[in-house]
């Protein structure tokens, strides 16, 4: 399950609603804007992302993907989240998936890998990093050991690509699933 905030400076849950583990997230450095236009399934936002990029949701069964539209360079080529994980068990980061895991051990939600589109078709990787919480960087399988604590009721994620060398415009893509 996920409930949109109305602006993107508001929390987004999405929710397993099989184990109960919940992530509640917010965008940080969101221009103030108003409500979401809805067209097409989509939640659009104009101007309402850093530096005045705008911002696109689509839902879906699997969870939420958001898009960042940036017409130019933004002041910083970053994207930062605040991320509330009292429902969390542990967090993993592997090999750029973020991972929540329920008290087993299983990964119930994950933040896939965030990249990013230019002017020129390029696909660029981006970052994600993850600040004020521990997380497990075993890449072996969770099952079978106790989760890592995250130790925090609240993280920061952020989402860089910061010498890449993007052509502005430019998308920057990522998803938070089931």
């Amino acid at each position: 399950a996920v409930w949109i905030g109305a602006r993107p400076q508001q929390t987004t849950t999405v929710r397993d609603l099989a184990s109960g583990v919940e992530l509640r997230y917010r965008l940080l450095d969101a221009e103030e804007a108003g409500a979401a236009a809805f067209v097409d399934g989509l939640a659009v936002h104009l101007g309402a992302g850093p530096s005045g990029a705008d911002v696109v949701r689509r839902l879906h069964p699997a969870g939420i993907e958001d898009f960042f539209f940036f017409a130019a360079r933004p002041a910083a080529e970053t994207l930062s989240y605040a991320l509330d994980v009292t429902s969390v068990a542990g967090l993993r980061l592997i090999g750029q998936n973020l991972e929540l895991l329920d008290r087993s051990g299983t990964p119930r939600l994950r933040v896939t890998p965030p990249y990013l589109v230019d002017a020129s078709g390029t696909v660029h990787r981006a970052a994600l990093t993850v600040g004020g919480c521990r997380y497990d960087e075993q890449s072996s399988p969770p099952w079978g050991r106790a989760p890592l604590p995250p130790g925090a009721p609240t993280c920061a994620v952020t989402v860089s690509w910061e010498g890449a060398g993007v052509r502005y415009d430019a998308e920057v893509t990522h998803a938070c699933l089931r």
